[in-house]
């Protein structure tokens, strides 16, 4: 919730104290990032005839932040430590453009392209539509010019909207040891993202132009 604050109990038990500083630095470069790049973004959407959706939650949470960063560390098998877990952090402050199906393909490029002559640099880019099975979407990290990093998801209103219905299931699978239960959650998050149509050319869209290169299927870094 915005403005949420938690005690030391309400985080995590034994939770190291660099893990609570680092998240709260986060959340407060979040909230004074978050106008500046709210209006850049929304001028860029409405350019491209698109619309940002749910800048309510633009800010992420303390207990979900605080969260992701103790499972980061928990799986990070000595790579990421609680001392600089919060560099892996990229969604602190985060959006979700949306663009009509036939349109997608072709605006969600010119809206990157657009960004970065804005001065946004765009560190990394996943294009899920190139991927068989899941999640459908493409996700971007990008910094702004006041240097702060942050997640632009690009949608369809069918895909945000079968994203949004598969939520319940993804906290709970996150949390789940593997097993039939899990399973069955999967097939039926499989099953639903199953369902959204492939915006025309979007499997195929490239980001070479911009000064990137594909390191796996659908993932592209800037170089």
């Amino acid at each position: 919730a915005k403005g949420e604050v938690l005690t030391r109990a309400e985080t995590f038990a034994g939770a190291p104290r660099s893990i609570e500083a680092q998240a709260r630095e986060l959340l407060s470069s979040a909230r004074k990032a978050r106008p500046a790049v709210t209006r850049a973004l929304n001028k860029v959407g409405k350019a491209r005839d698109g619309k940002l959706i749910g800048r309510q939650f633009a800010v992420k949470s303390e207990k979900s932040l605080l969260r992701k960063m103790n499972e980061l560390v928990k799986e990070g098998r000595g790579k990421v430590s609680a001392s600089n877990v919060g560099a892996k952090i990229s969604d602190s402050l985060r959006y979700t453009m949306q663009f009509s199906k036939s349109a997608y393909a072709r605006s969600t490029q010119a809206a990157l392209v657009d960004l970065q002559a804005a001065g946004y640099r765009i560190q990394k880019i996943k294009n899920y539509w190139s991927v068989d099975g899941g999640y459908q979407g493409l996700n971007s990290v990008l910094i702004s010019p006041s240097g702060k990093k942050f997640e632009l998801q690009f949608h369809t209103q069918f895909s945000h909207r079968v994203k949004e219905a598969n939520h319940i299931r993804y906290d709970k699978i996150r949390v789940m040891n593997d097993g039939p239960a899990r399973r069955i959650l999967e097939a039926e998050s499989e099953a639903l993202f199953a369902t959204v149509p492939v915006p025309p050319g979007s499997p195929g869209m490239t980001w070479a132009d911009l000064g990137f290169e594909e390191l796996d299927k659908g993932m592209w870094k800037w170089i």
